[in-house]
């Protein structure tokens, strides 16, 4: 008789329903606190990735801009008498290398039809007479001069994964003299070598 008196009393119902309230949080916690704190988680990681990627589109771009600059300015800088002298030209650009090594694999002045090179430096073989005509930079510059890079290629000569990146040099009323172009291998110190590494 006590004992029913004691389970019937508002006392135990509300020590019960306590009970009941906390034990229902605590299922409520443990099932879905792994889900907020894995969102959360996922939302952290997908912040760093982006900042990351934000970081290293930002370095490449700035590469490839200085890159441009250079060319750009050397190709203004460059005489056009030195076309008709190849031994010449190739030493102008061997300085030009020397004070701003930004092209690892050096310069190549291209005749404007695209049927070989005046002079490069360093020199290669079969540079010369290497038909850049035919290669989709030299299309696209050919029918709108500016700035252009081509899709990166793996060498013969080196073996080595290059890009290319080119800049008409032309006359005050706008002709086409040559193309300046300057070669660069990817995984060469200061450019994406970065990247490459694990």
């Amino acid at each position: 008789m006590a004992f029913r008196r004691f389970a019937n009393s508002l006392a135990t119902r509300l020590i019960g329903i306590s009970i009941a309230t906390v034990a229902l949080g605590l299922v409520m916690r443990m099932t879905l606190l792994p889900l907020v704190v894995r969102g959360s988680l996922q939302d952290v990681v997908m912040g760093q990735q982006v900042t990351l990627a934000n970081y290293v589109a930002e370095d490449i771009d700035a590469k490839v801009r200085a890159r441009r600059t250079l060319l750009e300015r050397v190709a203004i800088e460059l005489p056009p008498a030195l076309l008709a002298q190849p031994e010449a030209l190739q030493a102008w650009l061997a300085q030009r290398q020397t004070l701003a090594p930004l092209f690892s694999h050096g310069f190549i002045v291209v005749r404007p039809d695209g049927h070989g090179a005046w002079a490069d430096f360093p020199p290669r073989p079969r540079q010369r007479t290497s038909p850049f005509h035919e290669a989709e930079w030299f299309k696209r510059l050919a029918q709108q001069p500016g700035f252009v890079m081509a899709r990166p290629w793996v060498s013969e000569a080196s073996g080595a994964t290059e890009l290319l990146m080119a800049v008409p040099v032309q006359d005050p009323r706008g002709r086409l003299l040559a193309v300046l172009a300057g070669v660069t291998e990817l995984d060469a110190p200061g450019f994406l070598d970065q990247l490459q590494r694990p």
